[in-house]
Parts: structure tokens; C-alpha cells; sequence
């Protein structure tokens, strides 16, 4: 019984380093999850000026086209009609261009969110794993405390009646 004793309180040891440790990486998770959240926030924050940015530069190229498309009305029916319709083509072009670039941009932070949403998620699995671990460890040590009580209570019984003494009541606290 006294080697059973000793070797739960060892465990109880070890369970009090593994549940500390646990405990390090759970705060170090945490922090690292608001600080997640504030580059998610900054980046937010930084694409809205630039969606602005675009939103300007769109107004900007729809007024040159405007203008080129009034000079062409200008113009006489000459030569010079074919290389307006030529410079309006390519205006069209880099327009469709810049359209497509801005898809492809969207679409790039609309992955890099997606990702960092899933770093997220990893994260707070690890976090509920941590919690999962730490309270098997507790059922455990619960459970030999009550192996040991009843074991205690056995030997005291045992006891009593070897003794013929009146059987002790234990309970537990």
C-alpha cells in the first residue's frame, strides 16, 4: 500500500509539470491569436484604401476614355480616324487589363484570408486539444484518488474486523 501511495504522488508531480506546461502554451496560443486578429483588422483596414485607390483611378480612365473618344468625334474621317480607333482599342485593352489585375488581386487577399482563417482554426484546435488533455489528466488522478480512498477504506474495514472493532466510516470531502 505504501509503494502505491509513492507512486501517486509521483504521478501527481508529473501531472503538475505536463498541466503547467499546458498551461504556457495555451496563454502563448492566445496571445498569438489577438495578434492574429489585429493583422486581419490592419489588412482590412489597408485594402479599403486601396479599393479606394482603384475606385479613383477607374474614374480616371473612364474620363480619358471620354475625352479620347470627344477628340475622335473631332477629328476628320482621314488617316487619323483608324489610329484614334486603334489608341481607343488599346485604351479598352489595358482597361479590361486593369480589371482583370484587380480581380486577380481580390482574389489573392480573399485567399490570404482564407488562410489566415485557417491558421485561426488550427489554432483553437490545438487550444481545445490542450483543454481535452488537461482534463483526461484530471479524471485520471480523480480516478486513483478514488482507487486509493477505496482502497484505504477496504484495509480499515479489513481491520476493524480482524480487530473485531466497530467498521470506521470514511468519507470523502
Amino acid at each position: 500500500m505504501r509503494s502505491h501511495m509513492q507512486s501517486n504522488i509521483s504521478m501527481k508531480k508529473s501531472d503538475y509539470f505536463v498541466a503547467n506546461e499546458m498551461s504556457s502554451r495555451y496563454d502563448r496560443d492566445f496571445s498569438n491569436e489577438r495578434n492574429i486578429t489585429e493583422r486581419v483588422f490592419h489588412w482590412r483596414k489597408e485594402e479599403k484604401s486601396q479599393l479606394n485607390d482603384v475606385r479613383q483611378l477607374e474614374e480616371r480612365l473612364n474620363e480619358l476614355e471620354r475625352q479620347m473618344l470627344q477628340i475622335e468625334n473631332e477629328l476628320s474621317h482621314g488617316g487619323r480616324r483608324e489610329a484614334a480607333y486603334n489608341g481607343i482599342r488599346r485604351v479598352l485593352g489595358s482597361k479590361e487589363n486593369f480589371a482583370l489585375r484587380n480581380q486577380n488581386i481580390a482574389l489573392w487577399r480573399y485567399i490570404h484570408d482564407v488562410m489566415d482563417e485557417n491558421k485561426f482554426l488550427k489554432d483553437a484546435c490545438i487550444q481545445k486539444e490542450i483543454i481535452r488533455t488537461t482534463l483526461e489528466m484530471e479524471k485520471n488522478k480523480l480516478r486513483s484518488d478514488l482507487v486509493l480512498h477505496t482502497t484505504i477504506q477496504d484495509d480499515l474495514r479489513q481491520a476493524a474486523k480482524e480487530f473485531g472493532l466497530k467498521t470506521p466510516s470514511v468519507r470523502l470531502h
